[in-house]
């Protein structure tokens, strides 16, 4: 089991107080949100950099440049109920901590279909906005006095084909979220896990492996499409009747 607990995100080792005090002096007066001038926040740049402040800045002011052209601070107040039938999440769980759970169905996405009708740009838009909102449900939490500091990833590749998911033109796509979830939402991740994925499937992860950073493949966990193996898992981590429901339900029981 590879939880990260509240207790390791808050406690901070000496190098890493003196390097976030640093940091808040150079970028505190440049942080356009008052939760990104908060330590729990600021601590997850220090940890992406190996505690290199030169680097923290630089990966932070990267952020605010995309974040500001991305439209960030407005997109949770974007309309995409349109979506939400064909590309299936659920945001509604909470693990045993109180950790908001996202869970992506993506073996119910059409992802070559949202390429042929040129949807591709807002399907990412979606994905990202997932993250944003896990990210706000995390800080929500916080505002509430709950120790949490992380979310749950679930992928569900139940139903995924190479077709749909693995053609040429899907592969662009994944790498910019890839990219993106690692240089954007650091340390917000407790458990990145893949469960029902196909042979076919764990080729194209591994494929990805190379540009994964150390500090995801430390989360990552990919379980093939037997239950017995990735339901203790996950069970561990998350009440079970926070996601049953999601985990079963797919396009063909709607």
């Amino acid at each position: 089991m590879q939880c990260i607990s509240v207790e390791e995100d808050l406690t901070l080792t000496r190098s890493e107080k003196k390097a976030l005090d640093e940091l808040k002096l150079r970028v505190e007066k440049n942080l356009p949100n008052d939760y990104m001038k908060k330590e729990v926040y600021l601590i997850n740049w220090i940890r992406a950099s190996d505690g290199n402040v030169d680097q923290a800045v630089k990966m932070l002011k990267a952020n605010l440049k995309w974040r500001k052209q991305n439209k960030m601070d407005n997109i949770l107040r974007e309309d995409f109920s349109y979506m939400e039938e064909e590309y299936p999440i659920d945001l509604s769980g909470v693990d045993y901590t109180g950790r908001p759970v996202l869970l992506v169905r993506v073996g119910d996405w059409d992802v070559r279909r949202s390429h042929v009708t040129g949807e591709h740009d807002e399907n990412y838009r979606y994905s990202i906005r997932a993250l944003e909102l896990a990210s706000q449900k995390v800080r929500d939490a916080q505002a509430r006095g709950k120790l949490v500091t992380r979310f749950q990833v679930i992928f569900n590749m139940d139903g995924f084909s190479l077709v749909q998911h693995g053609c040429l033109q899907c592969i662009p796509p994944y790498l910019n979220f890839l990219r993106d979830f690692q240089n954007y939402f650091p340390g917000m991740v407790d458990n990145l896990v893949f469960i029902n994925a196909p042979q076919s499937m764990k080729s194209i992860i591994q494929y990805f492996r190379p540009i994964v950073r150390p500090s995801f493949r430390k989360i990552l966990h990919i379980f093939g499409t037997d239950p017995a193996e990735w339901k203790p898992f996950l069970f561990k981590i998350i009440p079970s009747d926070q996601i049953e429901e999601h985990l079963e339900r797919g396009k063909a029981q709607k």
